[in-house]
């Protein structure tokens, strides 16, 4: 039976439909909401194609051989919590492009913004509330990252918001 209506979160028999994406040869899988971007969700199914294709061939190689995947887990993290409402140097999206936030917002507000979204929103936080509004009141969903993941989150943004830069530069000089 097919969803006629999105779930409610408020409902305790609801339930949010979920689309468990992997590749078992190399072990990477990722979770998203089954009323995600449909975009997002062929673009996420499109990679994991691709990294099936330089995959082991596993029916030749013995199963105590290993492959040593060299995965950086804040891209990782961005790409299957974030990438589907945000860029980093792209434009925005759905939410805003997050290129050079880690410069703009407290390290502390913006581990918030990520972890309880919902809170700041609710008590009337300034930025927030104005995000929220400029966004068309679409709420950013609670991520339920654990503290460590979210530090990792934003280690990766102000990493790439660095390395834009860097290729800005590199670029311009030619």
């Amino acid at each position: 039976m097919g969803l006629d209506k999105l779930p409610n979160g408020n409902d305790p028999d609801g339930h949010t439909p979920s689309l468990l994406i992997g590749n078992e040869a190399t072990g990477i899988w990722m979770r998203n909401g089954a009323l995600d971007n449909t975009k997002f969700i062929a673009m996420k199914i499109e990679q994991m194609m691709g990294y099936q294709a330089k995959a082991l061939d596993i029916s030749t190689t013995s199963k105590t051989e290993s492959v040593k995947l060299d995965i950086d887990k804040g891209q990782y993290l961005f790409a299957t919590r974030c990438a589907a409402c945000h860029t980093i140097g792209n434009g925005d999206k759905v939410g805003p492009d997050l290129l050079g936030v880690t410069s703009v917002r407290e390290r502390a507000w913006l581990s918030r913004m990520i972890s309880e979204p919902d809170k700041l929103i609710d008590e009337k936080d300034p930025i927030a509330t104005a995000l929220f509004k400029q966004y068309k009141e679409i709420r950013m969903p609670r991520l339920n990252l654990p503290e460590v993941d979210v530090n990792t989150l934003i280690e990766f943004m102000k990493t790439q918001t660095a390395s834009f830069g860097k290729r800005d530069k590199a670029g311009t000089q030619n």
